[in-house]
């Protein structure tokens, strides 16, 4: 662009960057979003949700900001959704409004990086820039971060430290992030520009506030990322060039023609799945989700996750559940959430059902039990089926008919301490070789019925066969 093109006086640059104008993060005002519902485009843990704070006297001019709300036992996040690639030893400046909706408590809230490996496997929470002090006025935070060794990808990451009290609120607003050049950065001044002598400038992304451009040609060249807030586009041509992640608030188009061109970053308000035909979605860049803050299903990279809740009984007893499912690496985890000891899994993988992912829980007394099919543990030359529980009791009961145990050969019944068999109103029956040999062979345990406890025996006898299942 020539010089003598720019007709306003001054080049606004305050926070501008050389070299890099990107506003790393992809939702960071929260504006389009529903307050009272998770913000677009952020992994939230519950509590976390868009806010509208228009009618707050001292707000900084947005409708809508995120809300964190504190708790009095560990701590909230929320976690952009989008990786971004970066290097080690690459430099980022960071900027935020945020306020406090009481005074309570003095954990740490603020803006960082979630960083992940060159595999994306997380590596660590580096926090960026962080706060302790309470306070209602909206403020802004600065902070810079250089990416250490042996991190290829991060996602912005904010945090709310555990608050030791759940009544306080940490609202933030219009977060970037940037990418800075060299470490260079001009704050807070101006580029003086009544007559730039120059044949090209150039800028990977810029914004030019308000200004008026009389003719400009813009020839094999790419515009990206730009804003015009004000501004009076006399005459303009862009030839053989791309216009990507541009917003326009209102515009007529007349006979437009894109051709081979990219067009990055689009909104599209809606989308006719029955145009989609072929191709594959990957979930390793888009994430699929649907539903609100407590109850959704959302596919990301090779993990599928679906949580809700419901009112169920239970043997007569009435019980609110909140409930999450997980499918990935190749097994199902059920979950529940809010017990109040702890969190309940079962696990369901090729070998049957637990509730720990290892079967057994190395005596540490918090698991159940393990259906384990193909199993060997009372078998070594046969694959069959067995129950196991390492600290708990396995039973048997039926409310009103009979339990049978019936074996194609032997019947073993052993124990380290106690073998019990209890029957309610009938007797005990054992019967061996009940159908290979003939004859009196059946045992019955039973108590005489006398009138007086003190007259009750024992008996044990040896009977013919009163019935055969």
């Amino acid at each position: 662009m020539s010089g003598d093109k720019i007709l306003a006086n001054t080049i606004g640059a305050k926070q501008l960057m050389v070299a890099d104008f990107t506003n790393l993060v992809q939702n960071g005002t929260f504006e389009d979003d529903v307050a009272g519902q998770a913000p677009g485009g952020w992994e939230v843990n519950s509590g976390v949700v868009v806010r509208n704070w228009s009618t707050y006297n001292a707000n900084n001019g947005s409708k809508h900001s995120m809300g964190i709300d504190a708790s009095s036992t560990t701590n909230v996040d929320a976690l952009q959704d989008n990786f971004i690639s970066v290097s080690p030893g690459d430099e980022f400046f960071f900027q935020w409004e945020y306020r406090f909706s009481n005074l309570t408590g003095n954990s740490q809230a603020g803006i960082g990086f979630r960083c992940y490996d060159a595999n994306k496997q997380h590596t660590g929470w580096r926090k960026a820039g962080t706060t302790t002090a309470r306070h209602y006025d909206v403020r802004t935070g600065t902070a810079t971060y250089v990416i250490p060794a042996g991190t290829y990808f991060v996602r912005p990451w904010l945090m709310f430290d555990n608050n030791g009290a759940s009544w306080n609120r940490f609202y933030v607003d219009n977060i970037v992030i940037r990418k800075k050049y060299s470490g260079e950065l001009i704050v807070d001044g101006s580029i003086e520009a009544n007559h730039i002598r120059a044949n090209t400038i150039t800028a990977n992304s810029g914004i030019i506030a308000t200004a008026a451009i009389g003719t400009a040609a813009i020839a094999n060249g790419a515009i990206t990322r730009a804003k015009l807030d004000t501004a009076i586009i006399g005459t303009a041509q862009i030839e053989n060039g791309a216009i990507s992640n541009a917003k326009i608030g209102s515009a007529a188009i007349d006979n437009s023609k894109i051709a081979n061109a990219t067009i990055t970053s689009a909104k599209i308000s809606s989308i006719d799945a029955a145009k989609i035909t072929s191709g594959t979605i990957n979930t390793a860049s888009i994430t699929i989700r649907g539903g609100n803050a407590t109850r959704y299903t959302e596919i990301r990279g090779d993990v599928l996750n679906t949580r809700g809740n419901y009112t169920r009984s239970w043997f007569e007893g009435n019980e609110y559940i909140e409930s999450e499912t997980t499918v990935g690496e190749g097994m199902v985890r059920i979950s529940k959430l809010n017990d109040p000891r702890g969190r309940r899994n079962l696990y369901l993988t090729n070998n049957g059902l637990s509730t720990y992912v290892g079967g057994a829980d190395s005596g540490e007394g918090f698991g159940s039990g393990v259906v384990e099919f193909w199993s060997h543990m009372f078998a070594q030359d046969r694959r069959g089926l067995s129950l196991y529980s390492n600290l708990g009791t396995i039973g048997f009961r039926t409310q009103s008919r009979d339990i049978i145990a019936w074996s194609g050969r032997d019947f073993h019944a052993e124990a380290q301490r106690y073998l019990s068999l209890l029957c309610n109103t009938n007797a005990i029956y054992l019967q061996p070789h009940r159908d290979s040999r003939s004859g009196v062979n059946q045992f019955q345990f039973n108590v005489k019925n006398n009138s007086s406890q003190w007259d009750t025996d024992g008996l044990d006898t040896i009977r013919r066969p009163v019935s055969k299942w």
